[in-house]
């Protein structure tokens, strides 16, 4: 099984003098797809794990349809603090929600299961896990199942060493997903976004990999007491290849825009 991880397009329609993003994200947004899609061999599954959009208007997911259309392999998507959850369900298979409120939902591809959690709290630039969601994923991982784990969340759920953006992280329910996730045979991988850096973390067991963005980057600073500056270090997405024996390889592939 050979997983994209990307994460923070920050799509907007028209994202000319909007703070921090790129003006050219859309296109590098674009350029990242096509990367992806013309990967050989072809990857099995995309996951984006937040930020889709920057303002979650309408127009905004309908551009992202649009700059996802080449890939022809499942999707995986979970919003972020930028997303709205109403355009956004309407915008991706609103069948495959479990709920009529979160977006959370459950993919089995093979041997692998992901769980892909909604930790969107909305108004605030942190994510939260209520007991719902929590009960949610509890409920999952209590099912016996004998591959590989992927959970998708947009907030990370463990600090980082990067500061102040670990001031809005998984800001409730951490330390509850860590006791559900300690219970486990078989640690989970963890797919995040939200820091627009890309981190590894290992969280008791279970391995916590962060995407960076093509709509911005911060540079590297650590235990940052204010906002870091941008950076234009080169972009590079995540592969993780996992085969159902335990092994988990994680590769990077860099980007020209």
């Amino acid at each position: 099984m050979r997983i994209a991880h990307l994460s923070d397009l920050h799509v907007l329609v028209d994202p000319t003098g909007r703070g921090l993003v790129r003006g050219d994200a859309v296109s590098r947004a674009r350029a990242l797809v096509a990367d992806v899609a013309a990967l050989a061999p072809k990857i099995d599954v995309v996951a984006i794990t937040g930020d889709l959009t920057d303002d979650g208007e309408e127009a905004d997911y309908a551009l992202v349809r649009d700059l996802l259309a080449p890939l022809d392999v499942p999707v995986l998507a979970v919003p972020g603090n930028h997303d709205l959850r109403v355009p956004m369900r309407a915008a991706f298979d609103a069948a495959a929600y479990e709920d009529p409120f979160f977006l959370h939902h459950e993919a089995v591809l093979g041997s692998t299961r992901f769980l892909a959690l909604d930790s969107l709290s909305a108004g605030e630039v942190g994510g939260r896990l209520c007991p719902a969601r929590l009960d949610w994923i509890a409920g999952k991982l209590s099912r016996p199942f004998e591959g590989d784990t992927f959970l998708l969340i947009h907030h990370p759920p463990c600090p980082t060493a990067t500061g102040v953006l670990d001031d809005a992280i998984l800001i409730e329910g951490n330390a509850e997903l860590r006791a559900i996730l300690a219970g486990l045979e078989r640690p989970a991988h963890i797919l995040c976004g939200h820091l627009h850096r890309p981190i590894q973390c290992l969280w008791d067991r279970s391995l916590v990999s962060v995407a960076t963005s093509t709509a911005f980057q911060f540079a590297l600073e650590i235990d940052a007491e204010r906002q870091p500056p941008l950076s234009d270090e080169p972009f590079a997405y995540r592969i993780h290849i996992v085969d159902g024996t335990g092994t988990h390889v994680i590769q990077r592939r860099f980007v020209s825009f």
